[in-house]
């Protein structure tokens, strides 16, 4: 959690690729890009390349990629999700504003630039006024496509549970009175076809081990795999407990860590 690793992930991983077994790491942060999280595995002491890591800012850019789109980017978003956006070709804009103050009598149209088309919107812990304004007024008056990387409302801290992309995300969604047009996180199919196109997997012979019900286990169960739920994220023994009978959250299999 956040810098401090789970006790054996490292010899767990490391034991399923002795085992011959392919390991992928699938997450919703869209903070961090595919590059930086091989880094920060290394720290934990888990080797891992580019290619097994599958974000959902990965995910987002791919889906801009797969619809053709060409035009500039307004990102709602931080540095992981800029780096994907830069390596895949996106002239794009956002993180300048971060820190700008928001004059609500000079904001208008002409604050936002003709050839943005296309909002990316993901976690941003820089949010600000201006930027929401930004991402409501792209949709609104440009018209712009709506491309969201998840819709996490929380993520476990290193002290307590803090707001997620998607608690910010649904401010846009409010202001605008109408949904993404993509879901590129888990638990979307988006990310199941991208994941299957890029590695080859067969779902039937895959296992998606994940801390959260409607997130991880979710995406494993609607992709026809099978769901290992691990209990050292935000899901209770109560909320499992809770589940009922057939509910597409109850997993396959539960372990401690």
């Amino acid at each position: 959690r956040e810098t401090t690793p789970i006790p054996g992930a490292a010899e767990a991983v490391a034991t399923l690729k002795k085992a011959g077994k392919r390991v992928v790491f699938v997450t919703n942060n869209s903070t961090k890009s595919r590059a930086m999280y091989v880094a920060k595995l290394a720290e934990f002491g888990i080797d891992a390349a580019k290619e097994d890591i599958v974000t959902s800012a990965y995910c987002a850019v791919s889906y801009l990629k797969k619809v053709g789109y060409e035009g500039k980017v307004y990102m709602f978003g931080e540095i992981g999700l800029s780096v994907e956006l830069e390596e895949a070709g996106f002239e794009h804009m956002g993180m300048e504003d971060n820190g700008k103050a928001f004059d609500a009598a000079a904001f208008d149209q002409s604050c936002l630039d003709p050839a943005v088309k296309c909002v990316v919107a993901g976690s941003d812990k820089q949010i600000n006024y201006l930027k929401l304004a930004k991402a409501c007024g792209y949709i609104r008056c440009n018209d712009a496509r709506f491309v969201i990387t998840n819709k996490d409302y929380t993520f476990p801290g290193a002290k307590m549970t803090l707001p997620g992309g998607g608690a910010l995300i649904s401010a846009i969604e409010m202001c605008v009175d109408k949904p993404a047009e993509v879901v590129a996180g888990k638990p979307s199919a988006h990310m199941m076809e991208q994941i299957v196109h890029d590695l080859g997997i067969t779902p039937s012979r895959t296992v998606m081990v994940g801390d959260r019900l409607d997130t991880d286990i979710r995406f494993g169960n609607r992709g026809g795999t099978q769901s290992l739920l691990v209990m050292t994220g935000v899901t209770t023994e109560e909320a499992l407990a809770a589940l009922d009978a057939g509910d597409d959250r109850e997993p396959s299999l539960v372990c401690e860590s």
